[in-house]
């Protein structure tokens, strides 16, 4: 705590010159200053509105887990003097653009950064650039350019989240495991074997009926193996006129969908199986799963819950994780890697959650110096232990758990593809999943066939298209 302190001491001294005298709602910056202040904090001109009570909108996790009532209750201690009080509220059910006027919606918003909607309507307070400036070096370029809309941020990055690999240890069969005892699993090649063999029973020492198990035609899980092979969501991210699921050599990604599928059900697994997964890992029937982090504590709970372990931390043992694994440059995964093969990184969707204020808010003060709280590195520890969410600071890594590492390596040397903040990637969800449902449902459905390259190619320009007509409609 008191490293934190001396770290938010230095944030105050830092945008004193910008607020005194700001003529935000909730009156004059400087006004909240008194003779206490000044010698608790000197020169300092940012401080709380006095007997401000801020609604702050925190997601599932954050509530369930009691992360973040006692945040607020750290944050309320450090400006009890100023009778600074935070109400933690659920973060769906808001309609800001009605809300927000009518004096309903919460002043702080703890949610993902894919609010482009908000962000256009200017129903988000913009973030000024000496918060921003102050955690250039430690939180990542990418990382504030996802609350980034026409050149202006609009919100404060905490965590990151992004699909990576989990499993039961003790669920591997012995020719898959190295000597830690961890799945050696390195290409996407080894994946398809592994899962070909649990699924085919041809290993007898474990009681799994299938290896990796995830939503394959989900955009979210597997765009990224498009995007590894050259394809892009939007120009830029931001180029509306240019969509490019046909770019490069996308089609690869497609034949990669389309073979891993082929390792599990009949069909693709579906939202509704996603659900089950946790229950049917702890039943010793999937070996893991390819999901984002928050399924981990589910995961657990449903180990502990069949009493397959008596309490979390020897569930948490259990368990391991990794970054996704390479990919053949060739695009064929049924084949085994021969010593020297050409491979590429396997690049993921994720998207940044983080601190957004209301516009409407009555306590701006109040409402900054809580995302600045939230945001340090001592909180966003505790939120990833709390959450199994990876905190987006390089200055985190060393007090992250193993899967929350893991994570975190997965978004290095340009592995992480952050989703698009513009409107107009709702557009691109639906059709989407639409065809990425054809390309797993192939080798089972005889009115499908992609076998040809170049019927891949020709449904993914299709594809671009399609959605770059939605996009002009609603102009």
């Amino acid at each position: 705590m008191k490293k934190l302190r001396v770290s938010l001491v230095v944030a105050i001294l830092v945008l004193s010159s910008i607020f005194t005298g700001c003529g935000q709602k909730g009156g004059d910056a400087s006004n909240n200053v008194d003779n206490s202040a000044k010698k608790k904090f000197p020169g300092a001109v940012f401080l709380p509105e006095k007997g401000a009570t801020i609604r702050v909108a925190s997601p599932a996790g954050d509530r369930e887990s009691g992360y973040a009532y006692q945040l607020a209750k750290k944050f309320e201690e450090m400006y009890k003097e100023y009778d600074v009080k935070v109400e933690i509220v659920p973060d769906d059910g808001f309609q800001l653009e009605i809300d927000g006027p009518a004096g309903k919606a919460p002043d702080v918003f703890i949610v993902s950064n894919d609010k482009g909607n908000w962000y256009a309507g200017h129903l988000i307070m913009p973030i000024d650039p000496a918060i921003k400036a102050m955690d250039n070096n430690d939180i990542p370029k990418w990382g504030w350019d996802s609350f980034k809309y026409n050149d202006t941020y609009y919100g404060y990055p905490m965590t990151i989240q992004t699909t990576m690999l989990m499993y039961r240890k003790s669920l591997v069969p012995k020719e898959w495991k190295d000597e830690n005892g961890e799945l050696a699993v390195k290409s996407w090649n080894d994946l398809y074997a592994f899962n070909r063999g649990v699924k085919d029973g041809i290993y007898k020492d474990t009681s799994a009926t299938h290896g990796i198990i995830y939503e394959v035609s989900n955009v979210y899980n597997s765009y990224g193996l498009l995007e590894s092979y050259g394809s892009y969501l939007f120009k830029d991210g931001t180029d509306t006129s240019d969509l490019g699921f046909n770019i490069g050599d996308s089609y690869k990604g497609a034949k990669v969908m389309r073979d891993i599928a082929e390792t599990m059900y009949d069909t693709h697994v579906t939202w509704e199986t996603t659900n089950q997964i946790p229950g049917e890992m702890a039943r010793g029937n999937f070996i893991g799963t390819l999901n984002t982090p928050n399924q981990i504590r589910n995961i657990v709970n449903q180990l502990v819950t069949q009493e397959v372990y008596s309490t979390e931390e020897e569930a948490y043992e259990d368990l391991g994780y990794m970054p996704l694994p390479v990919l053949p440059a060739d695009g064929d995964i049924k084949t085994p890697l021969q010593e020297g093969e050409v491979t590429i990184p396997t690049k993921s969707m994720g998207g940044t959650t983080g601190g957004l204020i209301s516009s409407f808010t009555q306590y701006p003060n109040a409402s900054r110096l809580y995302i600045i709280f939230a945001a340090q590195t001592e909180n966003v520890i505790e939120k990833g232990i709390a959450t199994s969410l990876t905190p987006i600071r390089n200055s985190a890594y060393e007090g992250m758990t193993q899967g929350t590492k893991a994570m975190f390596e997965q978004t290095l040397d340009n592995k992480f593809i952050g989703m698009p903040t513009i409107p107009e990637m709702g557009q691109v969800w639906g059709p989407a999943q639409s065809v990425f449902n054809k390309f797993v449902d192939d080798h089972h459905d005889d009115s499908i066939n992609f076998d040809l390259d170049d019927d891949i190619k020709a449904e993914l320009e299709k594809l671009s298209k399609d959605i770059k007509d939605a996009i002009t409609a609603l102009e």
